[in-house]
């Protein structure tokens, strides 16, 4: 049976967006994926999300090192002038790994998303190209 992860993975794929596998820099194996979508040129906005395929490599800034690399290509190649994402509001870990990167909170979404059978808060968090920039 496939993983949660490769499931994730065939369900994205196609889905119109960029794609990245995050690799180890050790072995070269996936160890999570990061994709930029909801491409939006009229208003020239696009969301950023992020998995990695296991809880045991979170807090070694990997996140953020994806968010930075994902943000300067969005930036750099293609006509947009602030990239978000959705956070689940209590993940707070995650929201110190987007801060790094230069995120900011905009807005926080009240039951918005199912998380484990409940409805539960996200945060909004973005970036504008001069703050990328600057």
């Amino acid at each position: 049976t496939k993983s949660w992860f490769e499931k994730l993975m065939s369900e994205q794929h196609g889905k119109d967006g960029f794609y990245f596998t995050i690799c180890s820099i050790d072995s070269d194996e996936a160890i999570g994926f990061a994709w930029l979508w909801h491409l939006d040129y009229n208003n020239s906005n696009a969301e950023f999300s992020i998995v990695l395929s296991d809880t045991k490599l979170m807090g070694r800034g990997l996140g953020t090192d994806a968010l930075r690399a994902v943000l300067d290509f969005g930036f750099n190649n293609l006509p947009l002038e602030r990239i978000y994402l959705l956070v689940r509001k209590k993940n707070q870990r995650a929201i110190r790994s987007y801060e790094k990167a230069g995120m900011v909170g905009e807005a926080t979404l009240r039951k918005a998303w199912r998380f484990q059978g409940k409805l539960v808060g996200q945060y909004v968090m973005s970036i504008l190209r001069e703050e990328w920039e600057g």
